[in-house]
């Protein structure tokens, strides 16, 4: 195995040798976009990236998979995010192409096995389409690939059982989800990078979650605030037993597709 799990950090012939050799690659797509006063921007972009490269690492130690981690696409469809300073955004149909294309460039170099990691619901549609049209374009050329979009809300990336564990935590765990920037999502920032954290800006809010079904803006939905729930309950202690669940689980997804 290489001594990186970095696809940019190896040279052509190295990467001539992955294929060979049936790596995975992983594709991290994330999203710059506000996270309520409290968090940075890079939140999903940062997730996205660290959770492709621990779980690649853990993937490598445990299971002797062979994964490597692509550079990530560090914006996404936010637009319902756009009433906030900072946000960027690309449309629906620049997302799609751009993971398409991405996407098409490592398979067209003979790799067959492509993760493409999510970590932000704006992106969803986008990214499962461009998953299809990768599909689509192999099997008529009469390529064998197998091709994965795997996301953050995927429950065997956090199992029913994690958020059982949460609940003594925040009763926000017992949605069963992550709110936009509330307890569970500030937890794991907390967690991973505290310095860029400010709780001393979430005293206050206490927002109802946004409906999933919901077509919105989160200036309008979260009274101008950016965020969900009550991120003031959110601890050090959450963030971990998120963050190593989610890695373990990825893990276990990266080896087993190494199987295939």
């Amino acid at each position: 195995m290489f001594d990186t799990i970095l696809y940019s950090e190896l040279a052509w012939p190295d990467l001539e040798r992955a294929v060979e050799e049936d790596y995975t690659v992983v594709l991290p797509v994330g999203s710059t976009e506000q996270h309520g006063p409290h968090l940075p921007i890079c939140t999903d972009d940062y997730m996205a990236q660290k959770w492709a490269a621990d779980a690649a690492l853990l993937a490598r130690k445990q299971f002797a998979a062979r994964v490597l981690v692509l550079p990530g696409i560090h914006f996404g469809n936010a637009k319902h995010h756009m009433g906030f300073p900072g946000t960027v955004t690309l449309s629906f149909e620049t997302l799609k192409n751009l993971v398409f294309e991405v996407g098409d460039s490592v398979l067209a170099h003979g790799f067959r096995k492509l993760v493409i990691l999510n970590v932000h619901g704006g992106n969803r549609f986008a990214v499962g389409a461009a998953g299809v049209d990768l599909k689509e374009k192999y099997v008529k050329a009469g390529r064998e690939v197998l091709i994965r979009v795997a996301d953050d809300g995927n429950p065997d990336l956090r199992p029913r059982s994690m958020f059982d564990r949460l609940e003594k935590i925040t009763k926000e765990a017992a949605l069963h989800k992550m709110v936009h920037s509330g307890a569970l999502e500030t937890a794991k920032i907390l967690y991973l990078r505290g310095d860029l954290v400010k709780m001393e800006r979430v005293q206050h809010i206490d927002t109802p979650p946004v409906s999933g079904t919901d077509v919105h803006f989160y200036d309008e939905a979260t009274q101008n605030i950016g965020a969900s729930g009550r991120p003031r309950d959110a601890t050090e202690e959450a963030g971990k037993i998120q963050w190593e669940t989610h890695v373990r689980c990825l893990a276990e997804y990266l080896g087993d597709i190494s199987k295939d």
